[in-house]
């Protein structure tokens, strides 16, 4: 029995100690994404090339993605500490957007690879946009990765993704 207490003891205490360096660790990610979230807000109000400005605009929203997959984590540490998860379930009529933005942040981190895309949503999904966007990164990082690419219906190295 005193061994149980123990055990349970130690496990609260472990509990307690990994939801403080979430935390700590959510903070001190924040401060180098806002430098970086700065760093393109500045760079939006200076002349840039043709060729810049949608780097830029990519930069903002992957930053802002980002802040989303720290809020995520935070939310794993209150989940996993029995708090649940929190969903924003709203009719969405522009998920295609965010769809689309995790496809142009995986063409730029393998662009070795060709991705090719085609949605057909016909009205808006209701759904929470950020998680849908948090999963389908996931999946399409995961068929990037592990996926084979010698093998396509469009030509060697690249893979077809459907989203209907």
């Amino acid at each position: 029995m005193q061994l149980s207490e123990t055990a349970l003891v130690d496990e609260r205490r472990t509990a307690e100690l990994r939801e403080q360096f979430i935390a700590v660790l959510g903070h001190d990610l924040r401060n180098p994404l806002n430098a970086i979230s700065g760093g393109a807000r500045i760079l939006t109000q200076m002349q840039l090339g043709e060729e810049a400005k949608p780097v830029v605009a990519m930069i903002q929203r992957s930053a802002a993605r980002m802040a989303g997959l720290i809020d995520n984590v935070m939310d794993f540490a209150r989940g996993r500490m029995g708090g649940g998860l929190p969903l924003a379930r709203v009719l969405d009529t522009r998920i295609e957007s965010t769809l689309e933005q995790i496809i142009g942040e995986a063409r730029v981190a393998w662009p070795e690879r060709v991705i090719q895309f085609e949605f057909a949503l016909s009205e808006p999904v209701s759904c929470d946009s950020a998680r849908m966007g948090q999963m389908f990164s996931n999946l399409l990082a995961n068929a990037i990765t592990h996926g084979d690419s010698t093998r396509s219906d469009s030509g060697a190295g690249s893979q077809r993704l459907w989203c209907l």
